[in-house]
């Protein structure tokens, strides 16, 4: 029964991560970079060095590309081979928590936090944009798994695992991909162990050591290799500059203005449904805090939360390595009350039912608020955005009646329907939505009918890497008049697209003295060029 159970709740994890994901153009404008770099791999036959916009480019480890190259191969270029990998590797962690869980307490509790996970909100719309969040999150939890499963059986295969898949996480996304899972263990083997630390470090020196070089096998060519090749500069790019200098100074960021606090925010709405329960699952592992196994979730928790919290940049999706932690925080939380009778989980579940009503009328209150202050960007979004909220106030709300009268099972169908129903209603209302406002794809297919290899093409202001992967063109930077203009007067055909709101055509033209030619104006973006009929 729970074998089918789990099955049931993986292939509900892939169809929500699947479903119509190729039928949406680029929403974050990183996935296009991605995409962009995976095609020119397969393009220029260079799987070692990353090159975006036809140069070289040091940004990122490259095993994600990789993975795009891999399914670009096999599904050709699209939205959906794009997409694909990434969705198998979110449910691959909803399974990978579920071993978590099973291993840190019981199959109870491991179906139940792999179920809750699957249906966080922010989970659920990270596993769909194909970034580089969800596989560091899942090589960073298969690290966290197989140092349980050694700390529980001394069998050495585990840790050797463990730095294995430490080293995968580091092909990913950089040293963020060791740090976390090396805090996370250190921290709790110098709570769990400080009266026999010394004695393991003599007793497994050597595999310590051992571990360090399965790491490096697996970290260190690719870096060697592209140190080989471009020396210095390699080094201040990758790791002085968007490693060090990233999370210390926020290089390129706007977000160290944040407060510390930022990423609570994250969690409370990242977690809806389940927000309210949260305090009271935070009561019920410090009232059980002496175990060990609490103890490495209280510290995964921790450890992740102040890391970015410290951090310069406070993008949201940072936080990610968080959630399976908290997801099996809360199955925990299920499972002691659905098998306990004691009174105090019975208040807890009491405050937890009260947390959530106010947290069900908060979200109608604020669709009521932006109503009545902001009647035409609410009449502009909310033929898709209404619908999942209201899915998602009522049912949070109708969870929590349920909760207050103790009704168990009830209320956690309830939650979960909640779940399930909010995120399928996102994706359906929102699919079409984005295709709309984000006209790109649509003016690159106008560009590819007519351009030829000597054409130009460019951005003005804001810069779209989705043009370059949808036209497999060049596209220039424009970053003020100066530049469109000299750029408009070139004697080949260029085209330049813009938000409508950082050019003004018919003032730009007075500036130019020439005319321009609008070729296409769609959602506030327009598509123009120097000569006439393209």
């Amino acid at each position: 029964m729970k074998i089918s159970s789990l099955i049931v709740i993986l292939l509900l994890s892939l169809f929500l991560y699947t479903w119509k994901i190729g039928d949406i153009v680029f929403v974050d404008e990183d996935e296009a970079i991605y995409a962009d770099i995976a095609s020119e791999m397969i393009e220029n036959g260079d799987y070692l060095t990353p090159h975006y916009n036809f140069e070289v480019f040091h940004d990122k480890q490259p095993l994600i590309y990789w993975f795009i190259a891999l399914s670009f191969l096999i599904f050709g270029k699209n939205e959906f081979a794009v997409r694909f990998w990434h969705s198998l590797m979110a449910t691959g962690e909803i399974y990978i928590i579920y071993l978590m869980g099973k291993e840190l307490f019981n199959r109870n509790t491991a179906l139940l936090s792999s179920l809750i996970t699957s249906t966080f909100f922010f989970y659920f719309y990270q596993a769909r944009s194909p970034l580089m969040d969800i596989p560091l999150t899942l090589f960073i939890t298969l690290s966290l798994y197989f140092f349980i499963k050694f700390f529980k059986t001394k069998n050495l295969c585990y840790h050797y695992l463990s730095c294995f898949t430490a080293g995968l996480a580091v092909m990913t996304k950089g040293l963020v991909g060791i740090v976390l899972p090396c805090l996370i263990i250190s921290v709790f083997i110098i709570t769990v162990r400080k009266k026999n630390i010394l004695t393991d470090l003599r007793k497994y020196f050597l595999h310590i050591i051992l571990g360090f070089i399965v790491f490096i096998i697996v970290a260190a060519p690719w870096h060697i290799i592209e140190y080989y090749l471009y020396g210095d500069i390699f080094i201040k790019k990758v790791f002085m500059n968007l490693t060090f200098g990233r999370y210390l100074r926020g290089v390129g960021e706007t977000s160290p203005s944040y407060p510390f606090f930022t990423h609570l925010i994250t969690i409370l709405y990242g977690s809806l449904p389940w927000s309210g329960l949260i305090p009271c699952s935070l009561l019920l592992i410090l009232r059980e805090k002496n175990k060990w196994e609490i103890k490495f979730i209280l510290i995964w928790l921790l450890v992740v939360f102040l890391f970015f919290s410290i951090s310069a940049p406070k993008r949201i999706r940072y936080i990610l390595p968080l959630f399976p932690a908290l997801g099996i925080m809360l199955g925990y939380l299920w499972h002691y009350y659905l098998d306990s009778t004691e009174n105090f989980i019975r208040k807890y579940i009491t405050i937890s039912a009260v947390l959530s009503l106010p947290l069900g009328g908060l979200i109608a209150g604020a669709i009521l608020y932006a109503r009545m202050n902001f009647p035409e960007e609410f009449t502009r979004v909310s033929f898709f955005c209404l619908p999942p909220l209201i899915i998602l106030s009522t049912g949070i709300i109708i969870s929590a009646v349920i909760l207050l009268f103790q009704k168990k099972k009830q209320a956690l169908l309830c939650f979960i329907l909640t779940g399930l129903i909010f995120c399928i209603s996102f994706i359906y209302f929102t699919s079409g939505y984005f295709n709309e406002i984000r006209p790109i794809k649509i003016f690159a297919g106008i560009i590819k009918e007519h351009i030829k290899e000597e054409d130009k093409i460019g951005c003005f202001k804001s810069f779209y890497p989705s043009l370059i992967f949808y036209t497999n063109h060049r596209v220039e930077e424009l970053f003020n008049r100066e530049e469109l203009k000299e750029f408009l007067n070139s004697s080949e055909r260029v085209f330049s697209m813009a938000e409508e709101k950082d050019l003004d055509l018919k003032d730009f033209e007075q500036f130019h003295g020439k005319p321009v030619f609008i070729i296409k104006e769609q959602a506030g973006y327009v598509l123009f060029s120097n000569k006439t009929n393209p």
